[in-house]
């Protein structure tokens, strides 16, 4: 199996009875995409797909985070995944403060090889660029679309300040946010040319 999509009900109990270690169901697997919470007890859906994975749409969730949090599952095994769609059924706002660090370094490892985010929801958003400050770069993402998903144009700079490959962003703004309050309109193209370097060049050519 080549392409496999999941979409199941929230269950009372996510206790799935874990495969044995050595048992790799989906060997050839190209594209996943993950609309539900995540069930499983381990990595099962990831096992022995990491040459051949490359697309992979997931639902961002305390479940899915905390149990995919793991070094051998994203961290240098991901090889050939390019394309990376996040979304989430709810707000986890609550969760992304609680579990901060352990979001941050599960995208950092899920995105060390991805070429092309796409963020569906604002929070999904925001939690980008809560992982890529202050010490991380995505650096082979090429293409990041967070049209569904405006943040700030002050988030938006932070974002692509940590993208250093990236040649085509599709971001949409809902304002210019605290991180710009001191600044007055007349100022802020040459405060960002001034503050942000690189980044200031997507200006005028956003989509």
């Amino acid at each position: 199996m080549q392409y496999l999509s999941l979409k199941l009900s929230e269950v009372a109990d996510t206790s799935i009875q874990v495969l044995a270690p050595d048992i790799v169901p989906f060997p050839s697997l190209i594209s996943l995409t993950l609309e539900s919470f995540y069930i499983y007890g381990d990595d099962v859906l990831f096992r022995g797909n990491s040459a051949s994975l490359e697309q992979l749409y997931l639902l961002i969730n305390r479940d899915t985070v905390l149990k995919l949090n793991r070094p051998d599952v994203f961290k240098n095994r991901v090889k050939a995944l390019r394309n990376v769609y996040l979304s989430e059924e709810y707000d986890t706002e609550d969760f992304s403060r609680t579990f901060k660090a352990e979001l941050d370094t599960f995208l950092c490892d899920l995105m060390c090889t991805v070429h092309k985010v796409v963020s569906g929801t604002v929070s999904t958003a925001k939690y980008l660029v809560g992982a890529s400050l202050p010490q991380h770069d995505f650096k082979n993402v090429k293409s990041l679309d967070t049209s569904d998903s405006p943040l700030s144009l002050h988030d938006t700079m932070c974002l692509l300040m940590a993208l250093p490959a990236l040649t085509t962003p599709k971001c949409g703004t809902n304002g210019l946010g605290s991180g710009f309050a001191h600044v007055s309109m007349d100022e802020l193209p040459d405060y960002i040319a001034s503050s942000y370097n690189e980044a200031g060049r997507f200006l005028n050519t956003w989509k």
